[in-house]
């Protein structure tokens, strides 16, 4: 049996066993890598691109060399002259070798893409069909009943699902349900993500998003699983000019690994990364509305 069969069976079984957060890990380390492998193929690309795109380039100076020096002797300028010695095709054979270099270095940068986006499928986390089934069927409960009696689609701003306690926090003033005093143990900070996607997807029809990123340190940081966005307006896509520019800033940061080079897109790589929490989740509510009638102001 192949790695990613042993890998994919593993993940079946934990599916099967209810070990969610066990799966998710699962998941992410075949996403890891996936990132890693394209990463090495990636700088491989690179590397081909570059010494291929050098001999083209190295093949246009020595050219201009050529012209230079010829038309130094003539005394005048006069294009036949300045050509002597260069054959027919050596432009040609130039210029293509110049094509083969840059379709390299777009094959490393297609690949610098899907590692991009990969990456941003890690910082996101959404329960898939059969987790949510499992979810439903956990938090079916008096308690969890008596929490979303308190939950309003519309004066409910947010939803604080701690590992000691819920907060529900509504326009009238926070409502506190402690696990412990209806005889649940706290939670885990998985299972907190699981109970904030279940009161917040019966809650909340006009959308909501839930925030939560944990750094799992496993010889470097790993991140499993964020933030959850679901219905509403969505963020807007990169702007393409500025994805180009990060695509570009990376390439060069692989170039700089082989020759000495100054990148001049840097700036374009700096990204703020997401900071820890280990302590439940927050949900906010998309179709909150502050009612501000009927107050004064203080």
């Amino acid at each position: 049996m192949s790695k990613k069969k042993k890998r994919a069976a593993a993940i079946s079984k934990l599916m099967e066993e209810n070990k969610w957060e066990q799966v998710q890990r699962e998941r992410d380390r075949l996403k890891v890598d996936r990132i890693k492998n394209l990463g090495v193929r990636s700088k491989v690309d690179v590397l081909i691109g570059g010494l291929i795109f050098f001999a083209a380039y190295n093949g246009f100076m020595d050219m201009v060399k050529i012209m230079s020096e010829n038309l130094k002797a003539a005394g005048a300028f006069s294009f036949r002259a300045m050509i002597k010695g260069i054959g027919a095709g050596d432009f040609g054979w130039a210029a293509l070798l110049a094509l083969i270099g840059l379709f390299f270095f777009f094959l490393a940068m297609s690949k610098n893409e899907t590692i991009d986006k990969l990456t941003a499928a890690r910082y996101r986390w959404i329960p898939d069909k059969t987790e949510r089934a499992y979810i439903d069927n956990r938090f079916d409960n008096d308690f969890v009943r008596s929490v979303l009696a308190n939950v309003y689609a519309d004066r409910t701003h947010s939803i604080e699902t701690g590992l000691e306690a819920v907060t529900i926090n509504n326009n009238t003033g926070p409502e506190v349900f402690n696990y412990n005093k209806c005889g649940f143990r706290r939670l885990s900070n998985y299972d907190t993500k699981q109970l904030a996607y279940y009161l917040a997807s019966h809650s909340f029809p006009e959308g909501f998003t839930i925030y939560q990123t944990k750094i799992t340190p496993a010889g470097s940081e790993k991140f499993l699983g964020g933030t959850t966005d679901i219905g509403g307006d969505q963020p807007p896509a990169e702007d393409e000019n500025k994805h180009n520019m990060k695509m570009l800033a990376r390439l060069y940061e692989q170039l700089r690994e082989f020759v000495k080079i100054k990148n001049p897109f840097k700036m374009y790589l700096k990204e703020a990364a997401p900071s820890a929490a280990d302590n439940g989740q927050i949900v906010l509510n998309k179709g909150f509305k502050d009612d501000k009638e009927g107050y004064a102001e203080l």
